[in-house]
């Protein structure tokens, strides 16, 4: 698998398996295929081949490619959702849900309440709702929600009806309303330990 481009000579070495390298059940490989580019060429194509001859019967599959910025792997305002259902399948087009992308907040926790699915980023919050007929991909839109900035954060726990966030702020109780503050600002000690709080309350 590599990247070809006649117009601009681009022929990068990409990922390179052996059929020996391979195993008989699905693995994950992963490499860099190019530099930066400042310019991608139109012609620019993505080519996925097996050379040389395989054995009688043998077979190749492949389950699924991505593409992504060695700089930034992992995109901060993406989630992934699984199938209706079928909590163990994931779909790389309907099962994708963009969180306000471009407004510079990663994503710190999202929950269920009263049937609405809500997304805490670092300064606001995001709600969107099953619709009962689409995959998540093409629910309602995602929504901001009203809160101020400084009510939602990185930790939460949840109930029934209400959940409790976590915030170098403070806690603040939500249950459907603006987030309301229970307590005081952290202290700095208090902040470093809202990661591991996070982890145990999940």
């Amino acid at each position: 698998m590599h990247l070809c481009s006649a117009s601009a000579g681009i022929n990068t070495a990409g990922l390179q398996l052996t059929a020996a390298q391979l195993t008989t059940g699905y693995a994950e490989y992963s490499a860099q295929l190019t530099a930066s580019l400042t310019v991608i060429p139109g012609d620019l194509v993505l080519r996925v081949y097996a050379d040389g001859t395989p054995n009688q019967n043998g077979q190749f599959y492949i389950d699924a490619l991505e593409i992504f910025p060695t700089a930034q792997p992992a995109n901060a305002s993406l989630v992934r959702a699984s199938r209706a259902e079928d909590p163990e399948s994931y779909d790389g087009l309907d099962g994708m849900l963009s969180v306000a992308e471009n407004n510079g907040q990663a994503i710190r926790a999202a929950f269920e309440l009263r049937e609405r699915l809500y997304f805490v980023k670092k300064h606001s919050m995001y709600v969107t709702q099953d619709d009962g007929t689409n995959e998540p991909a093409l629910w309602d839109d995602i929504g901001s929600f009203a809160a101020r900035g400084d009510a939602v954060g990185a930790g939460r726990r949840l109930w029934r009806d209400w959940v409790v966030i976590a915030h170098r702020t403070g806690l603040y109780l939500f249950s459907g309303g603006e987030p309301v503050k229970i307590r005081r600002k952290f202290s700095p000690r208090g902040t470093r330990s809202i990661g591991s709080a996070r982890k145990r309350c999940g």
